[in-house]
């Protein structure tokens, strides 16, 4: 094994239910009151906190200066049969082949790869746990993915996503001293154009409007969960970013591509979707300029 990069690497996954608080009613109606539908404050503010900006902006502009341009625009992977066909289940071969799509993708050779899957036991999946491993292990890397969270695909390939990142990382030895690795790692995947599926894993509730063909786009205070009806229900996250930190990586990614209304935004949730254009809003307004691609 070796010594410098042994240190296992996991990404977990944990689950809280929302409770409705209680108290009074309140049935009268009034016209005076602030709405909670009715957008307040600056539409071109950052919608992350100062020290969230600064972070995200500083190692993604890290990565542009470790990994470069081309990688920078290279293919942003969005959920379909050419990564992911119909009827995945989580095989060890499917499990093998989806780990080499990826890899590709984020410029990890697949022929270093070895990859092992678990499964975590239904009380482990009630609470936080781990869902995905990276080590060195006899010269290679080890990759240990829990095939229960192969039910949802987009969650699995962004475990796979964010296993890859630390081979990146580590396996290249570029991780620096100075930074949270589990957090830089999310963030890599981002970079490496998994960013779709990492952040569509980082926030999960029941989305009754999304089962019906159409998503719903937060409105002011309102968030896509309250406008769905589903603000009581068990929600899920995976990963280490927030919600709006993956929007905003996003929206930092894409303007640094010179591409401020891709394509694939039509993948991200409703409120993904919202933070990421307030987030392009905000980069316009100081002027980000893109980083011209390689000849």
């Amino acid at each position: 094994m070796d010594g410098w990069a042994a240190r296992g690497r996991r990404w977990w996954a944990g689950g809280r239910t929302g409770r409705s608080r209680g108290g009074e009613r309140h049935s009268a109606v009034t016209t005076t009151s602030p709405k909670s539908w009715v957008p307040t404050g600056d539409p071109a503010a950052c919608p992350v906190p100062e020290g969230s900006r600064q972070w995200i902006e500083h190692w993604l502009d890290w990565c542009v200066g470790e990994f470069g341009a081309r990688a920078l625009h290279g293919p942003a992977a969005v959920p379909g049969p050419e990564l992911v066909p119909p009827g995945f289940t989580g095989t060890q071969e499917q499990a093998e082949a989806l780990v080499g799509r990826v890899a590709r993708v984020m410029g990890v050779p697949p022929e270093g790869l070895t990859v092992r899957l678990f499964e975590s036991s239904p009380a482990e999946r009630r609470k936080r746990h781990t869902v995905g491993t990276y080590r060195r292990v006899m010269g290679r890397a080890l990759i240990e993915l829990d095939r229960t969270q192969a039910e949802n695909p987009v969650t699995f390939t962004a475990i796979v996503a964010h296993e890859l990142a630390h081979a990146r990382l580590l396996g290249e030895r570029r991780l620096p001293d100075d930074v949270d690795g589990e957090c830089l790692t999310d963030l890599l995947t981002v970079f490496l154009g998994m960013g779709v599926f990492t952040a569509g894993a980082a926030y999960e509730f029941p989305r009754a409007a999304g089962a019906r063909g159409y998503t719903v786009l937060p409105m002011a205070d309102l968030t896509d969960r309250m406008l769905t009806g589903l603000a009581n229900e068990p929600t899920s996250r995976t990963g280490y970013l927030s919600e709006d930190e993956f929007g905003y990586a996003l929206a930092y990614w894409t303007t640094l591509r010179g591409d401020p209304a891709p394509a694939w935004t039509r993948h991200l949730t409703g409120g993904m979707r919202a933070t990421l254009g307030r987030g392009v809003r905000h980069l316009a307004t100081r002027g980000v300029r893109p980083v011209p691609p390689p000849d």
